[in-house]
């Protein structure tokens, strides 16, 4: 641990030099805004619950007709998340299948196209593939897929190549609208230029959400407070959750010590550090007073002493577990939360959906503040699983483009008797896991919380890996 501070030391003093000389167009604001459960942000909030008579409609007329023209979108893949939640279950689905979310958006996808006259077409491509896809498409100005959905960890090179369209300047595209996510809006753009964006039209970016996991049995059986309470009272922070770790720990073998075997006050990952830093309401790249980006990290003090303090924390082998240093892979470390082996579980929300079947009665908590004095939360979208929405340059049609993105957005956020936005947000908090009003309380709280850092993108300061 002595040397792992030694290196984050050198880096910090390392990066307060190099903030010095480092500015990149596009991204993030100096104060950004947070949220606190009694004042919701304006990004992707609360369930979608509207009239027909009080909804936003897209400026669009509802007889358009697109000719029965196919509008393709060419979407990421990761090969080992194939058939897992990750893969791509928000832009297709070939038929009813049973399934929720699969078959809104087939419900959704099938009134887009008979309402307008059009095909609503889908091709993925490996994650590192679809990169030379779209630079190749510029360059010979091929029309084949009008939108594409790259993967945030490898876009940043398209984005400073000038690969996309400036959504701000699509026309049919309005960016005010409900259905684009403020928060990607606001902290993604820089000067009235934004590339990419977070929607309605897609789960994938929410499933990439961080988030924590409680086990309600732990706490009870710890005569622990209501982690509940500590969100609404604005009191949750690390402070807490490490007494709370603390006390539940238990070497359940007897063998003075602490493994896989054992209970855990707090399992984790490598994320834990970025998405807790992040929870401070830190940045690693911000706007400049030219609404360029800059570094951030290490040019501020309160930010080194919170780097320190999450160190601390994460090293504790007392009460946290690293699944990455122990050698245990992301499908045993998610078992030992679902076995009943921690207290509290850091996840990126798809957890939610692959621990269902579990009969661990759990809730989901956002990622704590710093300190009281914070009085708002942050919950960062992890780089290699967010997939922001893009218009390749070399579509000569933008406007077509824009115009099927801006209705598709809006049938997923009020489309149907239930839209896949309400769908999405009633899947996670069913009965079956959230047993109390509280966990949908929770999750209106991180979708308006996500934080969206330009440094995810750009890669000024290297730290992600």
């Amino acid at each position: 641990m002595k040397n792992f501070k030694k290196v984050l030391a050198l880096l910090l003093a390392l990066l307060m030099v190099c903030a010095c000389m480092v500015a990149c167009a596009n991204n993030q604001e100096d104060d950004q805004e947070g949220t606190t459960p009694d004042t919701p942000d304006s990004g992707e909030t609360g369930d979608g619950d509207s009239t027909e008579d009080d909804r936003i409609k897209p400026d669009i007329p509802e007889t358009y007709d697109f000719g029965d023209k196919d509008i393709s979108f060419l979407y990421w893949y990761v090969e080992s998340w194939t058939n897992t939640v990750r893969y791509c279950r928000d832009i297709y689905s070939e038929s009813i299948s049973g399934e929720p979310i699969p078959d809104k958006v087939y419900s959704r996808n099938a009134d887009i196209e008979e309402a307008y006259n059009v095909n609503i077409t889908l091709e993925t491509q490996r994650h590192d593939v679809i990169i030379n896809t779209i630079t190749n498409q510029n360059a010979s100005g091929d029309n084949t897929y009008l939108i594409t959905v790259p993967r945030l960890a490898e876009a940043g090179s398209l984005v400073v190549n000038g690969a996309f369209h400036n959504l701000y300047e699509v026309e049919y595209i309005d960016l005010s609208k409900p259905w684009w996510d403020q928060n990607s809006v606001s902290q993604l753009s820089s000067n009235d230029t934004l590339h990419l964006v977070a929607t309605s039209l897609m789960v994938n970016d929410k499933d990439a959400t961080a988030a924590l996991a409680f086990s309600k049995q732990a706490v009870s059986d710890n005569n622990l407070e209501d982690p509940y309470q500590f969100v609404h009272d604005g009191d949750w922070t690390y402070e807490v959750i490490a007494e709370m770790a603390d006390a539940a720990t238990r070497d359940l073998d007897g063998n003075d010590k602490m493994d896989k075997n054992d209970f855990w006050g707090f399992l984790g990952k490598n994320d834990v550090f970025t998405s807790f830093f992040h929870g401070t309401g830190g940045l690693f790249v911000v706007k400049d007073e030219d609404g360029l980006f800059t570094l951030n990290f290490g040019t501020d003090e309160d930010h080194i002493t919170a780097s320190e303090d999450i160190l601390d924390y994460i090293m504790l082998e007392d009460f946290f577990f690293n699944h990455h240093t122990e050698g245990i892979g992301d499908d045993e470390y998610t078992e030992m939360f679902t076995s009943g082996g921690g207290l509290f579980f850091w996840m990126r929300l798809d957890e939610v959906t692959n621990m269902r079947g579990s009969e661990t009665n759990f809730g989901i908590l956002p990622i704590p503040m710093y300190d009281a004095a914070q009085r708002a939360y942050y919950c960062s979208l992890n780089d290699v699983a967010n997939r922001p929405l893009s218009i390749p340059r070399h579509v000569s049609n933008k406007q077509r483009a824009a115009e099927i993105t801006e209705i598709i957005a809006y049938y997923s956020r009020y489309g149907g008797d239930e839209s896949l936005y309400e769908a999405f947000f009633d899947r996670l908090a069913d009965a079956k896991i959230c047993r109390k009003t509280e966990d949908r309380q929770m999750l209106m709280l991180i979708f308006s919380s996500k934080v969206f850092d330009m440094d995810r993108l750009l890669d000024i300061t290297g730290l992600y890996g």
